[in-house]
C-alpha cells in the first residue's frame, strides 16, 4: 500500500497487518502526522527516509489548540479552551509543532544513513548543494555527467 499518511482511511485497515512501514519525506512530514500510519495494527519495524537540509514542514496558525490533557498539566497559569488549551503562535515556533519525528529521533541521536548518490540533478545544482548543505558527501552519478544528460535538459 502506498498513501500519503493523513489521506487514507485507516480505520478500514484494522483487518489488515503490515509489519514494515516505510515513511517517505518524512522529514517533511510533522511529527502528528507521522503517528496516523503508525497506529496500524502489526507494526514491527518503521524506515523513515527523508532529507534534513529539504524545507521543514511549516504550521502557520497564529493560535494552535492542544487537546491533550496532559499538557494542561504540566502548564499551569494558560487557559483552557474547549478542554484544549490556547497556545500563542510563538509558543508554536517554540514547541517545534512543524517539526517531524524524522528531526526527532535525529536529534535524539538515532543512526542514519546517509544516501549518497544523486541521480537527477544538474551538475551546477548538485555542485552548489552539495557544497552549501551536504559537505561535499554527494557524488554524482556517472549517468549525470554525461553528455546525453546534458542535451536532455
Amino acid at each position: 500500500m502506498c498513501t500519503t499518511s493523513h489521506s487514507y482511511n485507516l480505520h478500514n485497515l484494522q483487518n489488515e497487518h503490515f509489519q514494515f512501514l516505510v515513511i517517505d519525506e518524512a522529514a517533511q512530514l510533522k511529527e502528528a502526522e507521522s503517528t496516523i500510519p503508525l497506529q496500524l495494527p502489526g507494526i514491527m519495524h518503521v524506515v523513515l527516509v527523508g532529507d534534513k537540509c529539504q524545507l521543514s514542514a511549516m504550521v502557520t496558525s497564529d493560535v494552535s489548540l492542544c487537546s491533550a490533557s496532559l499538557l494542561i498539566l504540566l502548564l499551569p497559569g494558560y487557559t483552557v479552551f474547549n478542554n484544549g488549551l490556547i497556545v500563542s503562535g510563538q509558543m508554536s515556533a517554540k514547541w517545534e509543532f512543524g517539526r517531524s519525528l524524522f528531526g526527532r529521533l535525529s536529534l535524539l541521536g538515532h543512526p542514519k544513513k546517509l544516501l549518497n548518490v544523486q541521480y537527477r540533478m544538474h551538475l551546477s545544482i548538485s555542485l552548489f548543494s552539495n557544497r552549501e548543505f551536504y559537505y561535499n558527501q554527494i557524488m554524482d552519478e556517472e549517468y549525470v555527467k554525461s553528455e546525453s544528460y546534458e542535451k536532455v535538459i
